[in-house]
């Protein structure tokens, strides 16, 4: 299964859904609960303004559905 941490930097959730062939990754804890999903289109917006905006980001994830929750 491809997924990221909370504090995976930008670069390495791109490779990961590279790698993974897939346009979503899950955004897990470290006892692999998920906590948030993150796709493609949530990196479009900085990848836009990586040169007017710098500074962390969240890559935009988001809480995940109920129905992830174990």
């Amino acid at each position: 299964m491809v997924g990221v941490r909370r504090d995976t930097r930008f670069r390495d959730i791109v490779l990961a859904l590279a790698e993974g062939t897939v346009s979503a990754v899950p955004v897990v804890e470290a006892d692999g609960r998920v906590v948030g999903v993150v796709s493609e289109a949530d990196l479009l917006p900085k990848e836009e303004f990586r040169e007017t905006s710098p500074g962390p980001s969240n890559c935009g994830a988001r809480p995940a559905s109920p129905g992830w929750e174990r």
